[in-house]
């Protein structure tokens, strides 16, 4: 029997493979990213994804109560010092009235001085106090924002920091994304962005970089990246002025950070 070595053509193949494999090795990582289908980014560009977040302020009542009223429902516009929900305050009056009278008891009480101004301060005191917790029956607004979330309706029982609505600020709102290790020395304070949504396709919302973490964290599970899935990652905000209030909290959006030209 006779065995025959490979053939020309055979070892042409053999030797294109073992160029590709050496010339692969030597490339960059990013290099080699951009070989492949849907991996490509220019060189003076970074893309992260991320979503759209927005300062909450969450609104709560500091006294327990029955809720009364609440007026605004998710979607609404909520001004500065608006009115949002109100407790039965029936209790909070007697305690008031209550107070009251302990305090005018204590004035027309005759008996030494000293004794007596001791006995109205402490009346003082109550009373303010009573006055104080009424006032904390009727829950307004320190902010203006949108109504993200309304989670108690009238008839309820509220418990004392218990989050009755969340108001977002959607005139002022920021990318929040993740960006690798590796390209942490191409990015700094105030460089440009461009976000995109799904919403909006070919539309881009011009940005700039607010916020680099100092501290490194691990690629948390939910963060896609357009690079091959890294160990370290900084978060980074991006922020996006939005007066038509086109972006929403919680929206998935993409970020391409312009790099200067080396």
């Amino acid at each position: 029997m006779v065995i025959s070595g490979p053939s020309n053509r055979e070892r042409r193949t053999v030797k294109r493979i073992l160029m590709m494999t050496l010339l692969l090795g030597l490339m960059s990582p990013a290099a080699c990213e951009s070989l492949w289908p849907g991996q490509e980014t220019p060189a003076n560009e970074i893309k992260l994804a991320g979503h759209i977040n927005a300062t909450e302020t969450d609104l709560a009542f500091q006294v327990p109560g029955r809720i009364e009223a609440i007026s605004p429902e998710a979607g609404e516009e909520v001004k500065a010092g608006q009115v949002v929900a109100k407790l039965d305050d029936q209790v909070f009056r007697h305690e008031v009235d209550a107070a009251q009278g302990a305090w005018d008891e204590a004035d027309a009480t005759p008996g030494p001085k000293k004794l007596k101004d001791a006995g109205l301060r402490q009346a003082k005191a109550a009373l303010e106090l009573a006055r104080l917790r009424l006032s904390y029956a009727t829950l307004i607004s320190p902010v203006g924002g949108l109504v993200l979330a309304r989670s108690a309706n009238p008839g309820e029982l509220a418990a004392v920091g218990t989050t009755i609505i969340t108001l977002g600020d959607l005139d002022h709102v920021w990318f929040e994304g993740y960006l690798p290790e590796r390209d942490l020395g191409k990015v700094s304070y105030g460089q440009k962005a461009a976000i995109t949504i799904d919403g909006t396709p070919g539309k881009e919302y011009s940005g700039a970089i607010s916020f680099i973490s100092p501290k490194a964290e691990f690629t948390p599970k939910t963060v896609e990246t357009y690079r091959e899935r890294v160990t370290m990652v900084y978060r980074v905000r991006i922020k996006v002025p939005n007066p038509q209030r086109v972006l929403k909290v919680g929206m998935p959006a993409e970020a391409v950070i312009s790099l200067a030209k080396p």
